[in-house]
């Protein structure tokens, strides 16, 4: 069974990269989400696709 617990304790040395991540508040998210649907008219589904898609890389970089 997938761990993501395992995964971080066997790929720990992988998450350093991260560290200078700036994370956005509710706010700034709403702005951007507002701004994918009216400026450039992204759908929700295309948005959560490309939301799990990322997550999907992201695991594949940190697992392999």
């Amino acid at each position: 069974m997938f761990s993501l617990n395992k995964l971080y304790q066997s790929k720990r040395h992988r998450f350093y990269s991260t560290m200078g991540l700036r994370l956005l508040n509710q706010e700034q998210a709403i702005t951007i989400d507002q701004e994918l649907f009216n400026e450039y008219q992204f759908s929700v589904d295309q948005l959560m696709e490309l939301a799990g898609l990322s997550c999907a890389h992201a695991v594949h970089k940190c697992s392999s």
